[in-house]
This record gives C-alpha cells, structure tokens and sequence, in this order.
C-alpha cells in the first residue's frame, strides 16, 4: 500500500512526500495518511521558514555592504549580544547549511566559521548548536 502527501509553499506544490507500509505488511489507512499530510504541511513551513531565512540574510548582507557595516543600536541591541557576522552564522545555522556551506555562503573560512559558533554558543549559554539555533528561532 502506498500514500503521498504534498509539499505547499506559499500555495504551490514544491515537492511531494512519498511512503508506504511495505514491511509493515498492512494497507496505508486514513491515519497513516493523515501523519503523512501533516508530515507535508509540516516540511512546507520548514521550507517556507528557510526560504525567508535565506532572503533575511541576503538582504542583511546587501544592506551591511551599502553601509559599510555600519549597524543601527536597535539591531545591535536585538541581537542578545551578537555581532553582525555571527546573527548572520546563527541564520545560517537555522537554515540548516553545515559549517562548509556556511563558510561558502559568507565568503569566510570553515576556521572563522567554527570561531563564530563558539562565540555564539557562548553569549547565548548553548550546549550545543540545536540549543543556540532553538533559542534564537524562540527569541
């Protein structure tokens, strides 16, 4: 038996989610396709999220360029301690990118990369990285 759900972002279909219940030996039921639907709707928001993350971060690096990285007292003060570079890791982060993406997308080392996070996971007394990106997603 076999069930699909599809993946919605901002009202179109961007991806589907496919399964079935093969070594379960058993029919795909209403439930199971119901945890399959929200399962979709589910992917969809995360997509959505990383997706206006992933503007966020362009635009602030636009904006930083446009002003010579000038940053305004209520950015500063939003960002729980932060500089600039590491809210911009953190997004990163959130979206999901590993250190080597992250490095790529800010044109800056792995090596800088890791001394941000350690920085990061300091100022905002994380454990670990899903702390410091579930703390900033709450914020």
């Amino acid at each position: 038996s076999y069930g699909v759900a599809p993946i919605n972002v901002g009202g179109r279909v961007m991806g589907l989610v496919h399964a079935d219940a093969h070594y379960a030996r058993r029919p795909v039921d209403n439930t199971d396709q119901s945890i399959l639907n929200l399962f979709g709707e589910g992917l969809g928001h995360a997509l959505a999220r990383a997706t206006v993350l992933e503007r966020v971060s362009a635009l602030t690096t636009t904006l930083s360029d446009l002003t010579g990285g000038a940053v305004s007292p209520s950015v500063q003060n939003s960002s729980y301690g932060l500089s600039g570079r590491e809210v911009e890791v953190l997004e990163r982060m959130a979206a999901g990118d590993n250190n080597r993406m992250i490095a790529r997308r800010l044109t800056i080392s792995e090596g800088t990369v890791k001394t941000h996070i350690t920085h990061i996971l300091r100022k905002l007394d994380a454990g670990n990285r899903a702390e410091a990106v579930a703390y900033w997603l709450r914020r």
